[in-house]
């Protein structure tokens, strides 16, 4: 089974990236996070748990859904990352929104091809995955919390975050693809700078990751 990941900086890692993309965890950085090697990161711990191997991934630091740009992750340019030469993946986990959520991007377009807004985006995004890859099974993440924000420290940002979580739930049922609820307030991720997952960090996304792609699994 092979896993492919459309996601930000949280799902960067030197050397494993697609050429020229942007990576947050370079070797300095993964050494402050407590990462000893790839596998301690949340994507590759989620590949392992299902005996799976990698197939691209397409994350981009600091990129956004939204956005006229080739690193956004609606974007041809993008989506054509999730596959390789060799071979195409059978499971597409996207992990965005963060950063769209962060910048302010708006909610929703004023029209179906509306670059700049998340909702439209997201739904241009999935329907070009599904082109390129419409025998690949396909799970949309919805934003998590940090520890702080889940602490009550933002409580401010709850909402907020939740106007874009609803849009990613709404848009993968649209789409006929799979929802990993990761939004919860009380259970959030520790950070090396509040926002990007330490070790410990990375083990609690990859579990509830995982604990999402099972239950979903089991509906099937």
């Amino acid at each position: 089974m092979k896993f492919s990941i459309m996601g930000d900086s949280i799902s960067t890692y030197e050397g494993y990236n697609p050429f020229l993309y942007d990576v947050f965890y370079t070797e300095e950085r993964a050494i402050q996070a407590g990462l000893r090697s790839v596998n301690d990161t949340w994507w590759m711990k989620v590949i392992n748990s299902f005996g799976g191997e990698l197939c691209m991934n397409d994350s981009y630091s600091g990129s956004y859904v939204a956005g006229a740009t080739s690193a956004s992750a609606h974007s041809v340019e993008r989506v054509s990352k999730l596959k390789s030469e060799e071979s195409l993946p059978d499971i597409v986990l996207v992990c965005m929104g963060a950063n769209d959520c962060g910048g302010g991007i708006t909610l929703h377009g004023e029209d179906a091809d509306d670059e700049y807004a998340f909702d439209t985006t997201y739904g241009i995004m999935l329907d070009r995955i599904k082109a390129m890859l419409p025998e690949a099974k396909i799970y949309c993440a919805t934003v998590m919390l940090t520890d702080d924000e889940a602490s009550g420290k933002y409580k401010f940002r709850l909402d907020y975050i939740e106007k874009y979580n609803e849009i990613i739930r709404q848009v993968t049922k649209d789409h006929g693809c799979a929802l990993i609820e990761m939004f919860d307030k009380h259970i959030g991720y520790t950070t090396i700078d509040g926002l990007h997952p330490d070790r410990a960090g990375h083990q609690a996304i990859a579990d509830m990751i995982i604990a999402g792609m099972k239950r979903s699994m089991l509906s099937d």
